[in-house]
């Protein structure tokens, strides 16, 4: 019953944070802004075209998201354009990007898209940050070209796919024993007060997610409504995160990974804690570690300015 519980808990979180943008694609050439450094366009691939938006000057990040870009867009700070280059890339079925047959959906395509896009924009080595379900896109790219990569950074999510055992068991362990008292009353009355049979399915998800708000963020009364839009491609998801990703585990190939590695987690991070890590983050040849005391799963806004701090001094240091 936990095991199922959890299950699709993950789920429904992963396709709310869908809904914070997959618009449809509009007739619009390559946009550039020289002033803010903001440029944006599509770079096609196959059948399909993968939309990017660079924002900043300095050290090119590449942050891919299967799940669109927009939540990254809005909780990034604008000082950290100043030292390192957003690379912001939508993959199939999410934000501006175009979806592909599902068929032709799969790991070697979404890391290959990467790096078509890398290509496209003539990037040498680049810092690859992979967030929450970005995580694994990450490592699965740097394992298949690990020459691209001068940095990778892993923030808020462990190095398998939820589904497996000891991952929910951590993620149960993590929320009895450090969850405080208060915190489990507040998700205990949100919960009491969500009534899904009388919402739309998208805004049953979107109320879902934000009835959950203490397992994801430091403060347990935060409200997230704000970052939530209401267009959603279910089957574009439900593929990637069921079929495509089903059984991931990295583990294996962590010391195989010889760029130096940055994993970044939230203390009150309730659905992706710091123990995914325990027993493999030394697997890794070269490794740091830092847990945010104040922030759940977006440390980028939730210790905005120390999350920019920590990211910029290790990047240049290593």
């Amino acid at each position: 019953m936990l095991n199922r519980h959890l299950k699709i808990f993950f789920m429904c979180f992963c396709i709310v944070i869908l809904l914070v943008g997959c618009g449809k694609k509009g007739e619009e050439p390559v946009k550039t802004e020289a002033k803010t450094g903001i440029s944006s366009g599509f770079v096609k691939v196959d059948e399909a075209e993968i939309f990017y938006q660079i924002k900043g000057h300095g050290i090119p990040m590449m942050v891919p998201n299967v799940l669109g870009t927009l939540a990254h867009q809005l909780t990034f700070s604008k000082d950290i354009r100043q030292d390192i280059q957003l690379i912001l890339v939508d993959l199939h079925g999410g934000g501006k990007s175009e979806p592909r047959a599902l068929e032709k959906i799969t790991r070697e395509t979404l890391v290959d898209d990467l790096e078509q896009v890398r290509n496209e924009l003539k990037l040498d080595k680049i810092v690859m940050f992979g967030h929450s379900n970005g995580v694994i896109l990450s490592l699965e790219y740097i394992r298949k070209y690990p020459q691209n990569v001068s940095h990778l950074v892993l923030l808020c999510a462990g190095p398998k796919w939820w589904q497996f055992d000891d991952y929910v068991k951590k993620q149960q362990e993590y929320w009895d024993s450090f969850a405080s008292n208060e915190r489990k009353e507040i998700l205990k009355a949100n919960l009491e007060k969500f009534q899904p049979s009388n919402l739309s399915p998208v805004e049953a998800l979107k109320q879902y997610f934000v009835a959950h708000a203490p397992r994801f963020f430091f403060n347990p009364n935060y409200d997230c409504s704000h970052y939530l839009l209401d267009s959603v491609r279910t089957n574009v998801v439900n593929h990637i995160f069921n079929v495509v990703w089903k059984d991931y585990d990295a583990t294996s190939f962590l010391p195989h990974i010889r760029c130096p590695v940055l994993i970044l987690m939230g203390r009150y991070d309730f659905q992706n804690p710091p123990t995914l890590w325990d027993g493999e983050k030394k697997k890794f040849p070269d490794y740091t570690f830092y847990v945010f005391e104040e922030s759940g799963h977006f440390p980028m806004f939730e210790e905005q300015e120390l999350f920019d701090k920590k990211l910029i001094e290790w990047i240049k240091s290593h």
